[in-house]
């Protein structure tokens, strides 16, 4: 097991509230916490990457206005601050160092599978990358910049004001790098992650 330590990023990310409390996802021994930095840069080497045993981490992104920047390296872990950077998320909201969010090429698939070992190959094919998206909630509560494939990660119970993960499993890849990723749990801006790096075509 890998721990990942760090302390709250700030900087603000352009995203509308949450709606409701969340559901309990299941707790993990591996933890990444936020880590207090500037926006990391978009370049990054290219590097040989071969398939990998699954790690599970633990993200803290329960801050309403500082967003916690990710990279995938041995599983995902908190990007610094002269970094690449892949991912980033605040509370329910993801995005990707892509499109409107940043000056990367990381892209989106969804696999269409919830089961983790089933997803083996990386696809460059019908990538989604990041766009305006609308903020949940109520009609003319604003945009944020977001991944739209990514961003569909759970269920909202309108009855139990709960927010669920669906449990689907995705490709997040570039030409340097590709990851699968299943969102296992979540409460109140606390994440359970599985990753396993893919090798490149």
């Amino acid at each position: 097991m890998k721990l990942y330590y760090a302390l709250p990023l700030c900087l603000l990310l352009a995203c509308g509230s949450e709606q409701g409390s969340e559901r309990s996802g299941n707790e993990s021994n591996d933890t990444a916490l936020a880590r207090e930095n500037t926006k990391p840069s978009s370049s990054r080497e290219s590097t040989e990457r071969i398939a990998a045993e699954p790690v599970t981490v633990t993200v803290d992104a329960s801050s309403y206005e500082n967003p916690i920047f990710l990279k995938f390296e041995e599983g995902l872990i908190v990007a610094e601050q002269d970094s690449a950077w892949d991912l980033s998320v605040k509370r329910t909201q993801f995005q990707t160092n892509s499109g409107t969010s940043g000056d990367g090429a990381i892209g989106v698939f969804h696999s269409g599978k919830k089961d983790f070992e089933a997803v083996n190959e990386c696809v460059f094919d019908a990538l989604a990358y990041d766009e305006e998206l609308p903020v949940p909630g109520p009609p003319g509560s604003g945009t944020f910049s977001g991944n739209p494939i990514l961003n569909d990660w759970y269920d909202y119970d309108f009855a139990t004001h709960s927010v669920t993960s669906k449990g689907d499993v995705y490709l997040v890849t570039d030409e340097n790098v590709c990851f699968k990723l299943q969102i296992l749990g979540y409460s109140r801006g606390v994440f359970e992650i599985r990753t396993a790096s893919l090798p490149l075509p």
